[in-house]
């Protein structure tokens, strides 16, 4: 086995989870990656603002775009864009 180099990284397909109705807007999206000789992996990023102040959340486990909680994800994101103190 190959050490990993940093360059191995291949990214797959992503899904575009939708925007959220939160303070100034949010969008949520999901990335399929995956390492050579590795397993492959899903990885949510959602990302907000309310007035000046941006936050982003990131989330990863094992497994392809179909195994992302995507309603709990959209939550979170939401619940931290909420949270915010502009």
């Amino acid at each position: 086995m190959r050490p990993y180099d940093g360059r191995q990284r291949r990214h797959g397909p992503w899904q575009d989870y939708g925007k959220l109705a939160v303070e100034e807007g949010a969008h949520a999206y999901g990335v399929d990656t995956s390492v050579p000789e590795s397993e492959p992996g899903v990885h949510p990023y959602g990302i907000g603002r309310d007035g000046s102040t941006v936050t982003a959340v990131m989330w990863g486990r094992m497994g392809h775009l179909t195994d992302a909680p995507v309603p709990a994800f959209r939550k979170t994101t939401t619940t931290a864009v909420n949270r915010l103190d502009p």
